[in-house]
């Protein structure tokens, strides 16, 4: 893709003459989307953590989930992003999303069909393909969140039967700023998504099992 074509890509999803995302709330300033879209989200997020969507852990399901969360907002809700994006750190192309997405997550559910005997070894597992998922940034907004969500629903299924668990993955117990310079600094802090993560592992209550 060239730049002009990326470019072009960027912009189709603003509003002409702003830094505002298109949105179905009619919403033309940037601060009030936000605020509306923090107030949506939020219900959402606490319905998914109450009751998860089904899916496999493939792309179809991670789709599912981000349009979920975001399509009362975003007319782009459940689609791959078509633009270049880079924050602190340039993530996947656009072109190559689809694919790196399926490798990653087919590795994710291969790796985790094998009985794990510790939460450490489990997060330090885990770790990696979170790293993975948050480079691909498959989505124009809302990658960590749909991401967190696939992964704690991840969690709740493949540790069922594990030695480990069951397990449940609080990210209240998790520092959220780690956890971000983790995955920037990810060669040069290699193991601190891991450690955050095994904070937040913890063990399922018998009564939340589904």
């Amino acid at each position: 893709m060239n730049e002009i074509q990326d470019q072009i890509n960027w912009d189709s999803y603003l509003i002409p003459g702003s830094n505002v995302l298109k949105n179905k709330l009619n919403i033309t300033n940037y601060n009030e989307l936000k605020e509306q879209e923090k107030s949506l989200v939020r219900k959402k997020l606490a319905y998914l953590y109450l009751k998860p969507i089904n899916g496999n852990f493939n792309i179809e399901h991670l789709l599912n989930i981000h349009k979920f969360i975001f399509d009362e907002i975003y007319p782009f809700a459940g689609e791959f992003r078509t633009c270049s994006m880079q924050k602190n750190t340039k993530f996947c192309n656009p072109q190559e999303i689809e694919h790196h997405l399926k490798e990653v997550l087919t590795q994710m559910n291969d790796v985790f069909s094998q009985d794990i005997s510790s939460i450490q070894e489990f997060a330090f597992k885990l770790g990696s393909y979170y790293y993975d998922l948050i480079y691909t940034h498959p989505f124009r907004e809302g990658n960590g969140r749909s991401i967190r969500v696939f992964i704690r629903d991840f969690v709740l299924e493949k540790s069922k039967n594990m030695s480990c668990g069951p397990l449940d993955l609080d990210y209240t117990k998790i520092d959220s700023k780690n956890l971000l310079m983790g995955t920037v600094n990810r060669y040069i802090c290699p193991s601190m998504i891991e450690v955050e993560f095994m904070k937040g592992l913890v063990e399922l209550e018998k009564n939340k099992i589904k």
